[in-house]
């Protein structure tokens, strides 16, 4: 049987006063609406994704990821994400999003070196050799494991990271700085602080003070490129000025001979620290990796990328108690 009112517009001419005709609304899917809430969602914007998918996972976390594996424009988590959130109570809601915003997840670990970078042949400790060398024995130890010719961007590759740095424009040193675009580098390696700089006559030096008490350090130097393996005194055999000095004497005071090691003799003298307003963060450092330019300055960029270009690198002070190069 035929409805009376079927068909009629709400309203019409010869409706009888009083009766109210309830127009029939086009029928629309649980899937039609949560698709529609979805694609309304990504139109307004993604201010929230990381929130965004943070709740997929606390809700779905059994749904395959969107975008990945999948053929399908439809993301399952985006449909039933705004009828989940609908049948909560406001506390539910709260307590929701508090844990999709990582209270109770396992810490984010930053990757020891960049995804996407394959390690330089060569340029990786072998087994059973240390690259954290705590002291200027263990660094001879890790060059000698390296393949030669050894050039010194392979080795601030092999090591370890993170690393900790203190750089700092230095003109008055054994590896005078090029102004704040290439710094004296200070590298600390447990108690052994080495140093480079990326261009100029230092360039080729790797430095040491292997600290003593006192803030007094054992100095040693080694010169790249190496091309054979080191002896234990190879450090040493190039610092003498003179039989009672070393180079680093001139400006290292207190100079005193510690040791003598295959004949050579070894000395330790006042640990230095350059002046705080002259340091160069490792931000900065960073960015002159991004724009150096590999044409024109090759074996810098070398240094500043086997330095910042293979994991985390960080800045680090001296002890305030340590002398100032120069007086304060």
């Amino acid at each position: 049987m035929r409805q009376r009112n079927a068909g009629r517009v709400p309203g019409a001419a010869g409706d009888p006063p009083g009766l109210r005709v309830v127009a029939p609304h086009p029928v629309v899917s649980g899937f039609e609406r949560s698709l529609a809430a979805s694609t309304r969602l990504r139109a307004e914007g993604r201010q929230a994704g990381c929130v965004t998918k943070r709740l997929r996972a606390a809700i779905c976390p059994s749904v395959l990821p969107c975008g990945k594996a999948t053929h399908s424009p439809v993301c399952y988590a985006d449909l039933g994400l705004l009828a989940v959130l609908r049948s909560l109570s406001p506390v539910g809601i709260c307590f929701l999003v508090a844990s999709a915003l990582g209270c109770s997840a396992q810490p984010e670990v930053e990757p020891s070196e960049p995804a996407g970078r394959t390690p330089t042949p060569g340029c990786r400790a072998p087994a059973g050799v240390s690259n954290a060398p705590r002291t200027i024995a263990e660094t001879v130890t890790l060059i000698n494991a390296l393949p030669k010719p050894l050039g010194l961007p392979c080795f601030l590759e092999s090591l370890a990271r993170p690393l900790q740095i203190n750089a700092s424009i230095s003109l008055f040193s054994a590896q005078p700085s090029y102004g704040p675009r290439s710094p004296r580098i200070f590298l600390f390696q447990d108690a052994t602080v080495m140093s480079i700089v990326p261009q100029g006559e230092g360039q080729p030096l790797l430095e040491f003070g292997e600290q003593r008490p006192d803030f007094r350090s054992l100095k040693a130097e080694i010169k790249f490129p190496v091309v054979t393996q080191l002896g234990p005194s190879a450090p040493f055999d190039t610092l003498l000025f003179n039989p009672q000095i070393t180079t680093c004497g001139v400006c290292h005071a207190a100079e005193q001979q510690e040791a003598e090691i295959s004949g050579m003799r070894t000395f330790v003298s006042q640990s230095l620290r350059p002046r705080p307003a002259d340091q160069v963060s490792a931000l900065s450092l960073s960015r002159e990796l991004e724009i150096c330019d590999w044409k024109l300055e090759p074996q810098r960029c070398a240094m500043l990328d086997g330095l910042m270009g293979w994991g985390e690198v960080t800045d680090r002070s001296f002890p305030p108690e340590m002398a100032i190069f120069g007086g304060s």
